[in-house]
């Protein structure tokens, strides 16, 4: 059902409750996307409500709150217009750093910085919340967007992120910005069609480039290229060898080097699991979908377990869509690596 939405200035003022429907969906270590649409004969269709940069906050009773910042593209049509916004870690694609700049620290407080050179330019509304405290202190140069290198810190150190909104008493929004060693929590929530999923055509599909060894190597360096090749044995035994060279920017010592290869390889030795998981809310179905949570799912007549066909897995939720006309959630998911 449509939940309360409501539109907020660059600084964090509130300025408009808006009554819509919205798809909107959110993405682990990633952005999604909201669309609804607004009369063009509506008191809220007005620039200053409607304007680029602004954030709006979507509400449920159930799912987690939504923020985004409106943005491109804006369609115009016959009597409404359709607005777009993106999940706020967006607009850091539009933030820069300082060209060549040499930045020194652990995973966390290479993402402190980076949050701090956004915000130094002009304020995102993101503040800086759980920060993961671990991991070896490095150098990085920079020299791309704020979003781009927060990127590669988490893919690197297998770590994940997390925006929360938060508006505190005066009404006023910011946004927290987590970076954690892992998202999400192992829920009881089991999911299955016909009860809580609803039926596709195609249950499941196995995909994507299988990869068990990698020669990682760094981008030049003054003092030469590192070189480290990581082999997941347990996979080469079972299908053969398949090994790819990947080049890792950012790294400047062998540990690291060996750390990102690890975790290159980990995501992607055995299949990806595509089903569709379009779920409906029965009983705290919707209370369990968060980004990184873990769930299982059940089919009896898909899928190998060992010599038998059909499967029971446990899946980590990497995202969601929510319809709110048709109060269906599309879920995207990962098979659970053990």
């Amino acid at each position: 059902m449509p939940g309360l939405k409501t539109i907020y200035t660059r600084d964090g003022t509130p300025i408009a409750d808006v009554k819509a429907s919205a798809v909107r969906s959110s993405l682990l270590n990633s952005y999604g996307e909201a669309v609804f649409y607004i009369a063009t004969t509506s008191i809220k269709c007005r620039k200053e409500i409607m304007n680029y940069g602004n954030y709006i906050v979507i509400q449920h009773d159930s799912l987690p709150d939504w923020v985004g910042i409106l943005d491109t593209p804006r369609p115009w049509h016959h009597g409404y217009v359709e607005v777009h916004a993106f999940e706020v870690p967006y607009i850091l694609q539009y933030r820069t750093t300082p060209l060549n700049a040499m930045l020194t620290g652990t995973p966390g407080e290479l993402f402190s910085q980076l949050l701090a050179i956004a915000n130094g330019q002009d304020d995102t509304l993101l503040r800086e919340g759980v920060v993961f405290s671990g991991g070896m202190v490095t150098d990085r140069q920079v020299n791309n967007s704020v979003y781009v290198h927060i990127k590669e810190i988490r893919e690197q150190n297998n770590l994940d992120w997390a925006c929360t909104p938060i508006v505190d008493g005066a009404g006023r929004l910011t946004v927290v910005f987590d970076l954690l060693e892992r998202a999400g929590v192992d829920t009881d929530l089991e999911l299955s069609q016909g009860h809580n999923i609803l039926h596709g055509d195609m249950p499941l599909e196995e995909s994507g480039e299988i990869i068990n060894s990698v020669d990682a190597v760094t981008d030049g360096q003054e003092d030469g290229v590192l070189n480290f090749i990581y082999r997941d044995e347990q996979s080469i035994k079972e299908i053969g060898l398949r090994i790819v060279r990947e080049s890792f920017s950012g790294i400047t010592d062998l540990p690291s080097l060996a750390s990102v290869a690890k975790a290159f390889v980990d995501k992607r030795k055995i299949s990806s699991i595509a089903t569709p998981l379009t779920a409906v809310n029965v009983g705290q179905t919707f209370s369990n979908i968060r980004n990184g949570n873990v769930a299982s799912y059940r089919y009896t007549d898909v899928g190998f377990t060992d010599d038998r066909v059909g499967i029971s897995e446990k899946v980590r939720i990497q995202g969601w869509r929510y319809d709110e006309t048709e109060d269906t959630c599309e879920l995207f998911t990962d098979k659970v690596v053990v």
